[in-house]
């Protein structure tokens, strides 16, 4: 019994590897990254806020 490879290849020849989550793009500088963290942990802190008034768990 023979495999055929070529079925096999050809499959995931065109497929693009998945992106990885830690890859950043070049064109990102690592500034407007750290502004964007920034921004993002002062919303989270705000919902924080707002969810500890809705509920008694401390959180």
């Amino acid at each position: 019994m023979s495999v055929n490879n070529d079925d096999v290849e050809d499959k995931y020849e065109c497929q693009e590897p998945p992106p990885s989550l830690f890859s950043i793009p070049q064109f990102i500088s690592v500034e407007s990254t750290n502004d964007k963290l920034r921004q993002t942990i002062i919303e989270l802190k705000q919902i924080i806020k707002n969810l500890k008034i809705f509920t008694p768990l401390p959180i």
